[in-house]
C-alpha cells in the first residue's frame, strides 16, 4: 500500500458567514489555523482471509489433522476404527459454495441416533446378552475439502464415554468394505462357509488356534465374529437385486407373470381383482397362479401315465392361506419329480379341478392311470372328474388317522393287526380279518371305521386288495415322494423360512429346483445312479430264478406253451406259466411283465423268446415316442350315435395295449407283421385324433399395477401361525408327525 497526504479543515462555514463576504477575508487568517495534515503509511499487520477458507481453518488452529488427499484420509479412518475397535457413522454434509466444497460430520455410532425411539420394550426386565448401544458418546469428527488443494483437514474430538477396544466390539457392525468384499466372492459364486473360513483370521488354523489372545494389547477384528447368517443375509441381498423386480410384491409377481406368459410357461393366472373365468366356479377373491415349464411338460409325458401324487402344504410365503399344490411323477428310479404347480389362497373342489384341467389342456395325451392323495375329498373328486382314474389313499396317512382313534399301548394287538389288514391282497383273508378286528376292537373305533373307511368305493382305495395287477412303475403305496418334495422345498431351497415374497417362491421354484431336478435326472439318465427299477428288478429275477429245477415245473397236458410252477416261499401254491403269451399268475409278473418262473421255464426247458441279457421285458418309457401333434377332431372321425365306452372299459383297453406293447418289443426269430397291426394302426391313429384338446383358459386379462398392488392382487399376510382349526395333512398348519390328534 502507498504512502498519500491529505488536508481537511476542522468546523464548518455558518450561512450568516457566507454572506457577509467581507467578514470572510476578515477572519481569512483564523480559518487557516484550523487546517489540519496527515500522512498514511504502508499497512504492516497480517492478512485476514475470509472465514471458512482453507487459509482460514488453517490457520485457526482447530483443525489439527490433515491429509493429503481424501484416500488418506479414508485409510487413517479405517486404521482408526480397526486399531480402536470404533465405529463412526456419518451424519451431516454441508456445502460451502466457493469456500470450500464439503464439510462432512461424523460421531461415534453409540452416540444414538439423534431421538428417542416410540418402541416400548415388552419385558425390560429379561436380561439380554448384551446392554444398550447408545451411550450419549460425544467423540465427533470434522473434515472439510477445499476447491484449490486436494488437502483435506480435520477436526477430532477423540473423547469417549465408554470403553474401547475388545469391549467395544460386540457394538460394532461389519464394516463397508468387508460387506462389498464378501459381496464380490458371493457374485464369483463362492460358497459362503468357505467365505467365512477366509474371515475367521486364526480360528481354523489348529497349531496357532488363538494365540493372539495371550497379547493383552491385541484388538480383535470385527471379521473374525461374522457368522453365517450374516452372509447369508448378504446374499439375500445379492440375490433380491435380480428377483425383486420390483419394491412392491404385487407389482414384482406381475411382472413375473409376464416373464412366465412369454416364455411359455404359465397355464393360468387370476389376481385376487381379475374377473372369474366363465364356468370355473372359482372364488371372486381367488388369487391363483400355475406354473409348467415346457421341461415339466416333457416329464409329465414320459411319466405321467403311470402314476401321479397331488397334495399341498403350507407356509411357503407370507400370505396367510396361499398353499402351494404339485403334481409329482414317479420315474423309473422310483424318485420323485415335480411336474407341475399351483399357488392359490383357497383349495376347494373347484380349484383343484381347474388346476387340473389346465394341466390336461397342455398334454392332453397324458392320462394318468392311478393318482396318489391323502383322503381330502376335494382332491380325489377333481382327480375323478378330470382324469377318470383310479385314487390309491397314502397307507401312511390311512394309518395315522386310525391311530388317532385308539390308544395303541391300550390295544397293541389290534395296532399289529390293522397294519396287517391294510396289505392283505386276498379278499377272503381280508374279510377274515375285518371280522376279527370288529370282535377286539373299541365300539368308537369300529363306528369310525364303518362309516369313514370301510364303504366299497373308499375300500378300494386303501385296501391292498384292489392294488394288485401294478407295473413297477406303479408299485407305490404311499405319497411320501411329495412328502419328501415338500422337505427339499423347504429345508433345502427355502432354508426354513416361512415369511418369502411371492417372487422369491417364482425365482425360487423355477432357477433353483428346476435346474436340481432337471441335472439329477440327467445323472440317472446316464448311468451315474446305477440301474432303473425295471433293470434291477430283472437282475433279480434272473437270480432267483437258478434256485428252480425240472422238478419244481410241470407241462400241462394237451399243451406245449403251459407249466405248473411250484412256489418256493409257498409250497401250497402253484403258478401258471403261458410261455405263448408270455403271462404267468404270480403276483410279480405285472410289474415288468417278467418273472422268475417265466425265467426257469425258459431257462430249464429252452423255451423260444429268452430275453438277452440289458434287454427289458416290459415297455421302455424312455423310449416311447413323443406323442404326436392333435388336431381337432372332424365330425366325419365319429360314428353317428356313438357314445363311447364305459370308464371301466377304458382302463381295460390301456392294460391290453400295454400288453401287446410289452409282446411286440420282445425279441422275434422272424417278422410277424400281420394285417392285425396295420388296422390297429389306423384305428389308434382315429383315437389320437379324436382326443379332446377344447380351450380351458379364459382370455388374459390384466389389472393396471396400483400404488400398493400387494394389497389389492395378493392375500393377506400372515400375521400369527394357527393350529385349532387346520385339518390334519390338509395343507393346514399341522402336518407330519405334528398332526393334530383326533382329527
Amino acid at each position: 500500500m502507498k504512502a498519500f497526504t491529505s488536508r481537511f479543515r476542522l468546523g464548518t462555514p455558518s450561512a450568516h458567514s457566507q454572506v457577509n463576504n467581507e467578514q470572510d477575508n476578515d477572519f481569512s487568517a483564523s480559518r487557516a489555523s484550523n487546517i489540519i495534515e496527515f500522512r498514511v503509511h504502508d499497512d504492516l499487520s497480517p492478512q485476514k482471509h475470509p472465514v471458512g477458507s482453507f487459509d482460514h481453518d488453517l490457520a485457526s488452529g482447530k483443525y489439527k489433522k490433515q491429509w493429503n488427499c481424501w484416500r488418506d484420509f479414508e485409510t487413517w479412518l479405517a486404521a482408526e476404527q480397526e486399531s480402536h475397535a470404533l465405529e463412526f457413522r456419518l451424519v451431516n454434509t454441508y456445502t460451502g459454495s466457493s469456500l470450500y466444497t464439503r464439510q462432512l460430520r461424523y460421531v461415534c455410532s453409540r452416540a444414538g441416533t439423534g431421538g428417542q425411539k416410540e418402541y416400548n420394550k415388552l419385558h425390560p426386565d429379561w436380561n439380554r446378552k448384551r446392554g444398550p448401544k447408545r451411550t450419549d458418546c460425544k467423540c465427533t469428527l470434522i473434515v472439510k475439502q477445499y476447491p484449490d488443494t486436494s488437502m483435506v483437514l480435520g477436526n477430532y474430538s477423540d473423547i469417549h464415554n465408554h470403553d474401547l477396544g475388545n469391549a467395544n466390539l460386540p457394538f460394532t457392525q461389519i464394516p463397508k468394505a468387508t460387506r462389498e468384499y464378501i459381496a464380490g466372492l458371493l457374485r464369483l459364486k463362492v460358497a459362503p462357509e468357505h467365505i467365512l473360513k477366509m474371515l475367521h483370521r486364526g480360528v481354523y488354523d489348529h497349531d496357532e488356534l488363538f494365540t493372539q489372545d495371550l497379547d493383552e494389547n491385541y484388538v480383535a477384528s470385527c471379521m473374525e465374529f461374522i457368522e453365517l447368517r450374516d452372509i447369508r443375509r448378504i446374499e439375500k441381498e445379492i440375490e433380491a437385486e435380480a428377483i425383486r423386480l420390483h419394491p412392491d410384491d404385487g407389482q414384482s409377481t406381475t411382472l413375473w407373470v409376464q416373464r412366465l406368459r412369454d416364455k411359455g410357461h404359465l397355464l393360468a393366472f387370476k389376481s385376487k381383482t381379475d374377473p372369474v373365468p366363465p364356468g370355473s366356479n372359482l372364488a371372486h377373491n381367488l388369487f391363483l397362479l400355475v406354473i409348467q415349464t415346457n421341461w415339466q411338460r416333457q416329464i409329465f409325458a414320459k411319466y405321467g401315465d403311470k402314476l401321479v401324487c397331488i397334495d399341498a402344504t403350507h407356509n411357503v410365503t407370507m400370505y396367510e392361506n396361499l398353499n402351494l399344490t404339485t403334481l409329482v411323477v414317479r420315474d423309473k428310479w422310483g424318485h420323485g419329480v415335480p411336474v407341475s404347480w399351483m399357488l392359490a389362497s383357497n383349495g376347494p373342489k373347484e380349484t383343484i379341478t381347474y388346476f387340473l384341467k389346465a394341466n390336461q389342456l397342455q398334454s392332453p395325451a397324458t392320462i394318468p392311470r392311478r393318482i396318489i392323495s391323502d383322503l381330502n375329498w376335494a382332491q380325489i373328486h377333481s382327480c375323478i372328474n378330470v382324469y377318470n382314474t383310479i385314487i390309491l389313499l397314502c397307507w401312511w396317512h390311512v394309518l395315522h388317522a386310525w391311530q388317532q382313534h385308539f390308544s395303541i399301548p391300550t390295544y397293541p394287538e389290534l395296532w399289529a393287526l390293522l397294519k396287517n389288514w391294510i396289505r392283505i391282497t386276498n379278499q377272503v383273508e381280508f374279510d377274515a380279518t375285518w371280522i376279527k378286528i370288529k370282535s377286539m376292537a373299541p365300539p368308537g373305533f369300529i363306528e369310525y371305521l364303518e362309516r369313514y373307511w370301510m364303504p366299497e368305493h373308499v375300500v378300494r382305495m386303501w385296501s391292498a386288495v384292489f392294488r394288485t395287477g401294478r407295473s413297477i412303475l406303479e408299485d407305490c403305496d404311499t405319497n411320501m415322494l411329495i412328502e419328501a418334495w415338500h422337505g427339499v422345498l423347504k429345508g433345502k431351497f427355502l432354508y426354513g423360512k416361512r415369511n418369502h415374497r411371492l417372487d422369491h417362491l417364482i425365482n425360487t421354484l423355477l432357477n433353483h429346483v428346476l435346474p436340481y431336478y432337471a441335472l439329477k435326472q440327467r445323472r440317472q439318465d446316464l448311468g451315474f445312479e446305477g440301474p432303473d427299477l425295471e433293470l434291477k428288478k430283472r437282475q433279480d429275477v434272473l437270480c432267483r430264478s437258478q434256485v428252480y429245477t425240472k422238478s419244481d415245473i410241470i407241462q400241462v397236458e394237451g399243451s406245449d406253451s403251459k407249466y405248473l410252477v411250484q412256489s418256493k416261499s409257498n409250497p401250497s401254491q402253484v403258478y401258471e406259466v403261458d410261455i405263448k403269451t408270455y403271462t404267468c399268475t404270480c403276483l410279480d409278473y405285472p410289474l415288468i411283465s417278467f418273472c422268475k418262473h417265466i425265467c426257469a421255464v425258459q431257462r430249464l426247458f429252452d423255451e423260444p423268446g429268452t430275453p438277452p441279457d440289458g434287454v427289458q421285458t416290459c415297455p421302455n418309457v424312455s423310449s416311447l415316442p413323443s406323442p404326436p401333434s392333435l388336431a381337432q377332431p372332424s365330425a366325419g372321425n365319429i360314428p353317428e350315435g356313438f357314445s363311447g365306452p364305459k370308464p371301466h372299459a377304458l382302463i381295460v383297453i390301456a392294460e391290453k395295449l400295454e400288453r401287446l406293447a410289452s409282446r411286440l418289443r420282445r425279441p422275434q426269430k422272424k417278422d410277424e407283421t400281420t394285417p392285425a397291426l396295420a388296422i390297429l394302426e389306423d384305428a389308434l391313429d382315429e383315437m389320437l385324433l379324436a382326443t379332446e384338446t377344447s380351450s380351458v383358459l379364459p382370455a388374459a386379462q390384466h389389472l393396471a399395477p396400483a400404488v400398493n398392488a400387494r394389497s389389492v392382487m395378493m392375500p393377506g399376510i400372515k400375521t400369527k401361525r394357527t393350529r385349532a382349526g387346520d385339518k390334519a395333512y390338509g395343507a393346514g398348519a399341522s402336518s407330519g408327525s405334528k398332526a393334530k390328534k383326533g382329527d
